[in-house]
């Protein structure tokens, strides 16, 4: 039997502000969730600070980001750079009166994902949070104070506590002596 059901399709923007998509946006569509992330965090190295992290986010498409048709009936989008979607992903508001005439303002169904700002994490507690919802990269991680612990499993640490653990399901913050028993 043929399975009909369509292939998952994701979308993400290195065109952002404060998670609002922009009005030249070039949006990429990938197979996968996690290719659309990897998009994304693409060279973030370059701009994080220790301590900081990149989160992902559904875009806001803003007023910046105001498409237009002029007859939605014959299927065809006006072309700009960056456009995966066919006139069937998007919703398509009234004519309105706009500079070049009357037109349909036309943004995408699809969840776009953007890149927001980085923020340093203040605690265990807020990084814990962060690790438990896949958010932080895991192998540049900041500790909060007290001697360094260079054991597996281990993540970061103050002076009294540490995330322990092997995945974002079972980290959790532990006494610093938990190793001992």
């Amino acid at each position: 039997m043929t399975n009909l059901q369509p292939t998952p399709i994701y979308y993400a923007t290195l065109d952002s502000e404060a998670g609002h998509i922009e009005e030249d946006a070039h949006i990429a569509s990938f197979k996968t969730y996690q290719d659309s992330v990897l998009y994304l965090a693409h060279k973030a190295i370059d701009y994080l600070e220790p301590g900081e992290v990149m989160t992902y986010e559904a875009g806001d498409f803003s007023d910046c980001w105001i498409k237009s048709i002029p007859n939605p009936e014959n299927g065809c989008l006006q072309e700009w750079d960056g456009n995966p979607f066919s006139v069937d992903d998007m919703m398509i508001q009234r004519p309105g009166d706009h500079p070049g005439g009357k037109v349909y303002w036309v943004t995408p169904r699809h969840t776009v994902l953007v890149r927001v700002t980085t923020k340093p994490f203040s605690d265990l507690e807020d990084l814990l949070e962060a690790m438990q919802h896949g958010t932080p990269d895991w192998s540049n991680l900041p500790s909060f104070g007290g001697d360094d612990i260079n054991e597996p499993g281990v993540w970061s640490w103050n002076e009294t506590h540490m995330i322990a653990g092997e995945c974002s399901q079972d980290v959790e913050i532990v006494p610093r002596n938990y190793l001992e028993g």
